[in-house]
């Protein structure tokens, strides 16, 4: 494949790929605020900011670099990610405690584990997505971030319009 047809189809992908979480921004807004009160809606949008801060630093990036080692043409792709699963482990036991700091936190208190599983899962997602694009799955890799913002957008509207489950639906 020239060079020129391979970059051309990874920006479609990759486009395609992060349109999605933008579109979900944008689309959803409306939805929180309708089926949350400005309170809820606050303390959703300040436990969601923190999760999204403390992201990076809980596995201290290591999503980027098994993105860039798995791009090497002569990586041990397995040593890469066994590695980097090894670091998200890691980093995952040592974040639990935030929960007990959120404790010392009078509106995060009862909303603790939910920021603690929203800081593990957000940077799962990202070594996922990372290895995938790191050895070039790119179609696998845009049809994750899809299925990810359909199934966001369809569980929001099942939780938080029918059950009417508040903050509570919003984080599951």
């Amino acid at each position: 494949m020239n060079r020129t047809k391979y970059l051309l189809q990874n920006t479609v992908l990759f486009g395609l790929g992060s349109i999605g979480t933008k579109l979900i921004s944008v689309f959803m807004v409306p939805l929180y605020t309708y089926a949350l009160s400005k309170s809820q809606y606050g303390t959703t949008d300040l436990i969601f900011t923190i999760s999204m801060v403390m992201t990076p630093f809980v596995c201290m990036n290591i999503h980027e670099a098994i993105m860039r080692y798995c791009l090497d043409k002569h990586a041990d792709r397995n040593k890469i990610i066994s590695t980097g699963m090894a670091i998200f482990l890691i980093g995952s036991i040592i974040s639990i405690v935030i929960i007990p700091i959120c404790y010392l936190i009078p509106s995060l208190y009862d909303y603790s584990v939910y920021l603690y599983l929203l800081v593990v899962g957000a940077t799962a997602v990202n070594v996922g997505q990372a290895f995938l694009k790191g050895i070039e799955k790119l179609k696998i890799y845009t049809a994750s971030t899809i299925l990810n913002t359909a199934l966001t957008a369809t569980l929001n509207i099942i939780f938080l319009v029918v059950l009417k489950w508040g903050i509570t639906g919003y984080f599951l």
